[in-house]
């Protein structure tokens, strides 16, 4: 924070936070309360461009695990990809999603969480610049965004955005989102390694299974994913891989007033939506992705789902 001209570690503390659970991997820190440090952190500073300053001290190591994750990856697709999976790895205030809209692709970031209260600008400008900041560690310095759109007011100076997105930058708009080509999308990461890869999935799906304050809910969905592609996996399969019992499992997610079977239909559902509107996998893949049998399977169970067959889903969402 000395880079910025103002005291960090009193910013923390009058934000609610310390340095010390900051560290901590298996702790937890409110949303408002990191709000409330976003926002004092523009006030000391006297930098409206707060967040985006921020983003670019960022390095591989400081997402841990998630970010070896990513370095890993396939290409673009496959990381953001994986962000949007471990999302609350990062924060438990956003949602993010892509879609794919004829030939660009768009990476839409979405704050629940806070209800009807508006996310400090500078928290939107950091998770944006931090998705490019990463694209730029992974690919290439000069990676650019086609586009950049941000729901906040447009600041006092526009210049800093410019400079450091370097494409089109918009403000005032309906989504905070980055916009890519395909070729963008498509590109080969450099150190793509697809065992590294999955060996920090673990690593970063072991932290949200062990993270104290998190839905046991989540911890299942988590498990299910990594097993999905070996077909539907049993509940007491589940319930060992979180070192529970099957009757404590159950009793866990009554309490959070669902139950496994919901969990595993509701997995596999988003987990649908997603492949066929994110991706271009064929049916068969996403299936067997699923832990279905066969694509008739998929086909009766997503019209179940959705109304509609998985490729009558998919050409309506890429129209």
């Amino acid at each position: 924070m000395e880079s910025f001209n103002c005291n960090g570690l009193k910013i923390l503390k009058q934000s609610g936070l310390d340095i010390v659970s900051l560290r901590k991997r298996d702790s937890h820190n409110p949303t408002i309360n990191h709000q409330k440090f976003w926002q004092l952190a523009v006030e000391k500073s006297g930098q409206e461009t707060f967040g985006i300053r921020a983003a670019e001290f960022l390095h591989i190591g400081s997402l841990y695990g998630l970010g070896f994750s990513w370095l890993s990856s396939e290409n673009l697709l496959d990381a953001l990809n994986r962000l949007i999976r471990f999302r609350t790895f990062l924060s438990s205030a956003f949602e993010a999603t892509i879609e794919k809209k004829g030939n660009e692709w768009n990476f839409i970031l979405k704050y629940p969480e806070l209800d009807k209260r508006e996310p400090v600008p500078a928290s939107i400008d950091f998770s944006i610049a931090l998705v490019i900041q990463m694209c730029r560690l992974s690919i290439t310095p000069q990676f650019t965004p086609l586009e950049v759109y941000f729901e906040h007011d447009t600041p006092k100076n526009v210049k800093p955005f410019n400079d450091f997105f370097g494409g089109e930058v918009y403000f005032s708009s309906n989504k905070n989102m980055l916009v890519f080509d395909q070729e963008q999308i498509d590109q080969p990461f450099p150190y793509a390694n697809s065992e590294l890869a999955r060996a920090n999935d673990k690593i970063v799906i072991n932290y949200l299974s062990n993270f104290k304050n998190s839905s046991i809910g989540l911890a299942v969905r988590e498990k299910i994913i990594d097993k999905l592609p070996s077909g539907p996996p049993a509940q007491i399969e589940i319930a060992r891989s979180l070192n529970l019992s099957l009757r404590n499992m159950q009793r866990k997610l009554q309490e959070e007033k669902t139950n496994f079977g919901l969990v595993l239909a509701n997995t596999r559902k988003d987990l649908a939506n997603h492949y066929l509107s994110a991706t271009s996998r064929p049916i068969s893949d996403i299936s067997f992705l699923l832990g279905f049998n066969e694509p008739s399977s998929f086909n009766r169970s997503y019209k179940r789902w959705a109304g509609k067959t998985p490729t009558e889903y998919r050409k309506l969402k890429q129209k």
